[in-house]
């Protein structure tokens, strides 16, 4: 998955900036991803919805940058330091919709990304997670992450989840049932032997208390509690001492106990899970040997897999198809909805299945990518009576479809207003080396 942010940055600096006129027409037709619609939660006829709304605030970026990062030291290094700085410090607001109407989470001073809503009763549970500002670690394959804690918010007010010992946490899920509230998630912790290891550990909160986990490397990316069974969907960690690498493989923890979905060697992942009477149902990811760039769709049903087809996507476009899993829901007359992404290398378009049928294509750009953490939607669809829920993004706007038509949540920005920094930042770079960027900058 490529970062939307950075190619953009890329386009502009090493492929077209040495024509001061063209960027200029350019500018009315490059927009940025505005907003994203993440999860939906309908109660009493009333449609919530969470997302996050970037707002553009090139002020205070441009001003921050000045402040922090040398000018006069423009090089390929410093340029990806820009595009890591200025993806790092927009303005990115945590949002709540509710019957299309918009409440803010958060102010915009810090990141916030607002991924699984649940209501019960008169109280509106949200998880997500906030970009604390603090300075960024190099883990492993001098991976930069920032610093990002796991958030819950009930009724608009916000708890956080875990305590400074974590580098980087995230709340991906929440359930409620019997007034217990169920966040599953993960962090990010330092290694107490080895000062320069970091281990992802799984985490299942109750009641914004931490639960016990068995064999709790990986994270957690969906919760969903049935009687008195917790079941937590996510991702073992295997390490192949031979190779020294770290694979990250699909697995189901029910009451803290992990059973995998795959074997430990097999690249997979487990997006959501859902129960159905005495069926588990699981919706994933496989990655596909020998390079492992590409995914295949899976839906386990009690444990055994099922790869849900991509071929009218294929048809349409290419042979190089790439296909997720995100969420799954069962109706109570036995239809099973699985939504996910399914794209090529021109595209990515959100899909739903329903009982292993490709049945509805959407016209989604995708995930966000924030800086070099990856915040994804998992489209965690919502089945009330006979009508489909399924959240997104069109057309630079949070969007959300209901049995196929779409609504539009928020506005669609003009321009893609970071276009001001980057002209800034090339006419430092024209000054400074006197002939063509694109040029210079490729040696």
């Amino acid at each position: 998955m490529k970062n939307y942010i950075f190619i953009f940055a890329f386009v502009v600096l090493f492929c077209g900036a040495s024509d001061n006129l063209e960027r200029k027409n350019q500018e009315q037709t490059t927009t940025a991803m505005n907003a994203r619609a993440t999860s939906v939660f309908v109660s009493d006829n009333d449609v919530y919805i969470t997302g996050y709304q970037l707002n553009d605030n090139d002020e205070k970026v441009n001003a921050l940058w000045k402040l922090f990062v040398d000018q006069n030291n423009i090089s390929k290094d410093n340029i990806q330091k820009y595009n890591e700085f200025y993806s790092n410090n927009r303005e990115i607001v945590a949002k709540l919709w509710k019957n299309g109407i918009a409440q803010d989470l958060s102010d915009g001073d810090k990141q916030n990304f607002a991924l699984s809503v649940f209501v019960s009763g008169n109280d509106v549970y949200v998880a997500g997670c906030e970009n604390t500002g603090n300075q960024g670690y190099k883990v492993a394959n001098n991976l930069y992450i920032t610093t990002h804690i796991a958030k819950l918010w009930k009724n608009g007010i916000a708890q956080n989840l875990c305590n400074n010992k974590s580098l980087f946490s995230t709340a991906s899920s929440v359930f409620v049932l019997n007034k217990d509230v169920y966040v599953a998630g993960y962090e990010v912790l330092q290694s107490k032997k080895n000062q320069d290891t970091f281990n992802r550990v799984a985490r299942l909160w109750k009641n914004e208390k931490k639960q016990n986990l068995s064999h709790e490397n990986g994270y957690a990316n969906s919760v969903f509690v049935s009687g008195n069974n917790v079941y937590l969907a996510g991702c073992g960690e295997y390490f192949n001492s031979s190779t020294g690498e770290i694979i990250y493989y699909a697995a189901l923890w029910i009451n803290g106990l992990k059973h995998n979905l795959t074997s430990e060697n097999k690249r997979s992942a487990a997006h959501s899970v859902f129960v159905s009477g005495d069926d588990v149902f699981v919706a994933g990811i496989e990655y596909v040997p020998p390079d492992f760039s590409r995914k295949k769709p899976v839906l386990w049903k009690n444990g055994i897999a099922q790869y849900l087809n991509c071929d009218s996507i294929c048809n349409l476009m290419s042979d190089f198809v790439d296909g997720t899993a995100n969420s799954v829901k069962v109706t109570e007359d036995g239809n099973v909805y699985v939504t996910g992404f399914v794209c090529n290398s021109d595209r990515k378009h959100a899909v739903l299945w329903k009982n292993g049928v490709l049945e509805q294509i959407f016209d989604d750009k995708g995930v966000f990518l924030n800086g070099t953490n990856i915040i994804e939607s998992y489209n965690s669809l919502f089945i009330s009576e006979k009508d489909v829920y399924v959240p997104g993004n069109n057309d630079f706007c949070a969007v959300f479809w209901k049995n196929g038509a779409m609504h539009t949540l928020s506005e669609k920005p003009t321009v893609f207003s970071s276009y001001h920094l980057h002209s800034i930042l090339m006419e430092t770079i024209i000054k400074k080396n006197n002939k063509q960027p694109a040029n210079s900058l490729q040696k």
